[in-house]
């Protein structure tokens, strides 16, 4: 290891404060450029003649011409070396590998000193390391560091083994991930004709289904004499009728809440049966009446749809928020603690919901925590008492039956009041209920104290009311039916929540 004293500098100003390596040095001397030939004469090189070797000797690792070489023998430290003859065709030549020390250049390299981990030549040893009690000749260590190689170099193998096992299971894995992608789409285009088959077999459905409604001749005719702009001022025609009241029910039906979802091409009803514990369903399959009942630990009360498929019910008495799915038997899908008791609630978005509390109406995301808190006043009063029932505008705006103060308000999502009604000198309505938006911006909501359905404007504005005290309860419900089924001749997809009672 090398510390640079100042690596801000340019390169070849430092470079030279790297501590050589022994190894590499001797691996330079003896292959890289301006290494010693075994074909000329090492001594005759030297004097800057081209001779001939004949003869090899290990010992000095020189080539020798035949001249050389008979000097080389008369020599009393030489006489004795290994020479090897290189006459012969093919002659393989042991060289080894001479490090010379940088401070004294005509000395090798011979010893190591442990305490100061450095290699030295023997001049070295004698001037720098003759106080340091561990110095060896690298002779003595090259069995060890020859075992430690050894095991790298079984390491690095077994590594290598491992590596090359890897990589087949990743290819493997690559070859099987395209096959399956393959498969996959196939099943997706596969799925999308089905899916086009069934849109359109459904659309030829509904088509047939509309042409059987005896309500569109009476729009058309309406239409001609001017009268579809009253639409929403005439009472509603009854449609159908259904009885919530199912089997298991120990307690008297109290249905608080309802919305309409689209199953499989059908109105899917679902209600919340306060007093039974229970969410409900009712759909017609196979052209034939069907239902289903979850029962919950507490009593729901608000529910708002979040798909075609799937609502979301407030079960107050237990602090919860619960996600059902309808398909178009009801199944529980995720259970939301809050931290508070939630009663209104309405779907704002995919990932955030509004749901009302005393005095109070919270933004929420799906898991439960309250985003913004929106309590608006008005002369230093509250105005939001009950906010019992919730529906979101086409503007995404939220609308806000409050049946303590008796009050509809319009709300954005940051808290700011769009409108209240009914405003100061304004008949004020005896107990609002269920609250929904049409298509069109119309508001409708149930004044259950009067037994009417006030309609509004989208800026909220009183139009009129219908009454029916007899039937209120019916009335209700097949309003709302009616207005579904004409919201679906015109989009089949969309369907507007139905409000409660």
């Amino acid at each position: 290891m090398t510390k640079v004293s100042a690596p801000e500098r340019p390169i070849d100003e430092w470079a030279d404060d790297v501590k050589p390596s022994f190894v590499i040095q001797g691996l330079v001397d003896s292959f890289g450029p301006g290494c010693k030939e075994a074909k000329d004469c090492t001594c005759c090189r030297g004097e800057g003649e081209t001779t001939p070797a004949t003869v090899w000797c290990s010992a000095c690792d020189d080539a020798l011409c035949e001249a050389c070489a008979r000097a080389h023998r008369r020599f009393q430290a030489s006489r004795h070396h290994d020479v090897l003859d290189l006459s012969g065709s093919e002659v393989n030549i042991s060289r080894r590998r001479k490090v010379m020390c940088i401070e004294h250049k005509d000395e090798c390299i011979k010893f190591l000193c442990k305490d100061c981990e450095k290699v030295t030549c023997h001049i070295c040893c004698v001037i720098y390391h003759r106080k340091c009690e561990s110095v060896v000749t690298l002779e003595s260590e090259l069995p060890a560091l020859k075992s430690q190689l050894l095991n790298k170099k079984e390491t690095i193998s077994k590594k290598q083994l491992q590596m090359e096992a890897k990589v087949d299971v990743v290819t493997v894995n690559i070859i099987s991930a395209k096959h399956r992608y393959g498969k996959m789409e196939e099943d997706i285009k596969s799925f999308g004709t089905k899916a086009r088959e069934k849109i359109k077999q459904m659309e030829n459905i509904l088509l047939d289904e509309l042409k059987d409604v005896p309500e569109i001749e009476q729009l058309a005719a309406g239409l001609k004499t001017g009268e579809i702009s009253e639409g929403l001022k005439a009472a509603p025609v009854s449609q159908d009728t259904g009885n919530v009241r199912v089997a298991g029910d120990l307690n008297e039906v109290y249905v608080s809440d309802v919305t309409v979802l689209m199953v499989h091409g059908s109105d899917t009803a679902v209600v919340t049966d306060t007093y039974n514990n229970s969410v409900k369903s009712f759909y017609t399959w196979n052209k034939q009446r069907g239902h289903s009942k979850l029962k919950l630990e507490g009593a729901p009360l608000g529910v708002t749809r979040l798909s075609h498929d799937q609502v979301a019910v407030t079960v107050p008495n237990i602090s919860q928020i619960v996600t059902v799915r309808s398909n178009p038997g009801l199944v529980l899908m995720s259970t939301i603690t809050t931290i508070k008791q939630y009663r209104g609630i309405t779907c704002l978005t995919p990932s955030t919901l509004a749901a009302g509390s005393e005095r109070c109406v919270d933004i929420l995301d799906m898991t439960g925590n309250v985003l913004r808190s929106i309590s608006p006043v008005d002369s230093e009063e509250e105005i939001i008492h009950g906010p019992d029932f919730l529906c979101t505008t086409r503007t995404d705006n939220i609308l806000v039956s409050d049946d303590s103060s008796g009050r509809v308000l319009c709300l954005t999502a940051e808290g700011d009041v769009v409108f209240t009604y009914p405003a100061t000198g304004h008949t004020t309505l005896r107990s609002t209920c269920g609250i929904t938006s049409t298509s069109t911006g119309d508001i409708l909501v149930t004044d259950y104290g009067e037994h009417t359905v006030a309609h509004l404007t989208e800026s909220g504005q009183f139009q009129n009311s219908s009454r029916d005290p007899s039937r209120l309860l019916s009335l209700y419900e097949e309003f709302i039916i009616t207005l579904m089924r004409l919201r679906r001749a015109n989009d089949v997809e969309q369907l507007s929540d139905l409000f409660g009672v």
